[in-house]
């Protein structure tokens, strides 16, 4: 039904897709400003709507860059319930909420305690204000079409499958911008590569665009045990039967993580991305643990900071929760990866 809906939207994707076009000419033109901020911005976006990893590579990204620098992180926060400017993170302490901040930006704030991190609709604003609280270079997340703020570098992510198999621009398809754009990226981030074959054919379909291309893996990076706040050993979930619930933008991405950990997935409760959970959610999800008697609840890191605040606990009554957190491994472009950050280094 879904797909026979979007057929009948085919003929204004060409609409869709003109009026992209005439608004990057206006930028390419001078005609629409960008505002210059005077620390080095690396600009890290897709040209799809849904889940390509990109936050995965914007966290590969920071882990380097927080080794010599102070880093500062700029979103618009998607799913935040609050508007304008909010310092999630000033570099030493939190200073909002899931709800205040959105999922991503909490999980990254998880995640890096010691960077600056902001949410601002309005990007430049956003970086003026972690460049005054001390940020020495600025990651901007979901960057490649807010053309707002100038950039150093301009990272765009696709996934292998979207590379090879191509997509139908909005609203019949997925696509925000045509291929064509990928040539004012500097970099062409590939994730979800699975085997050095796929890797060959990645590069040769992208080798027109003549810019260099990472080809990244997904990588589990930890499993905790919620309650116990503990991790866990990577083969915990191995024959085991659970429940899973996500609200994430490629469910079916988490149903491939499951997969490998070797888990017996009885249901996958998959949600919008961004999703705030009621306790009917959790009720639902609570008693089909309990009628299959699994041995665990599995979600996602950015699905889990969504149930702070008190919500969610009665999940813990029966069953354990239990969060996979992943990150992408570089497999290809080491060297291009390493020479980007170099460069923004000495800026």
């Amino acid at each position: 039904m879904m797909h026979r809906a979007r057929n009948l939207l085919l003929p204004l994707s060409p609409v869709y897709a003109a009026g992209v076009m005439v608004r990057n000419a206006l930028f390419d033109a001078g005609i629409l400003h960008r505002a210059t901020v005077e620390m080095p911005v690396i600009a890290v976006g897709n040209i799809t709507a849904g889940g390509v990893g990109k936050t995965p590579l914007v966290e590969l990204i920071v882990d380097e860059l927080r080794k010599t620098t102070l880093v500062g992180i700029v979103s618009r926060g998607y799913g935040r319930k609050s508007h304008g400017t909010i310092v999630v993170q000033d570099g030493t302490r939190s200073m909002a909420d899931v709800y205040e901040a959105g999922d991503e930006l909490r999980q990254l704030a998880n995640r890096f305690p010691n960077t600056i991190i902001v949410a601002d609709e309005r990007r430049a604003r956003g970086a003026r204000m972690a460049i005054a609280l001390g940020a020495q270079v600025i990651v901007l997340d979901d960057g490649f079409q807010h053309r707002y703020l100038k950039r150093n570098v301009d990272i765009v992510v696709m996934t292998a499958t979207q590379v090879l198999h191509g997509e139908w621009m909005l609203p019949a398809g997925n696509r925000r911008e045509p291929l064509a754009s990928l040539r004012r990226a500097d970099i062409i981030a590939v994730t979800r590569c699975h085997d050095s074959v796929q890797m060959d054919t990645v590069e040769h379909t992208l080798s027109r665009f003549s810019k260099p291309i990472l080809c990244l893996r997904t990588h589990v990076r930890r499993i905790m045990d919620v309650a116990a706040d503990r991790e866990l050993e990577f083969d915990w979930l191995k024959h085991k039967q659970v429940i899973a619930f996500s609200g994430i933008g490629a469910p079916e991405s988490f149903d491939q993580i499951l997969k490998q950990l070797g888990s017996n997935v009885i249901q996958h409760y998959r949600h919008r991305d961004h999703h705030w959970y009621t306790e009917a959610d959790l009720s639902e999800i609570r008693s089909a643990a309990d009628r299959h008697r699994a041995s665990a609840i599995v979600t996602t890191e950015k699905d889990a900071v969504r149930l702070r605040n008190g919500i969610g606990h009665g999940l813990l009554d029966t069953v354990p929760l239990i969060t996979v957190g992943i990150s992408h491994q570089l497999a290809r472009g080491r060297v291009a990866f390493e020479s980007m950050l170099k460069a923004i280094e000495h800026k």
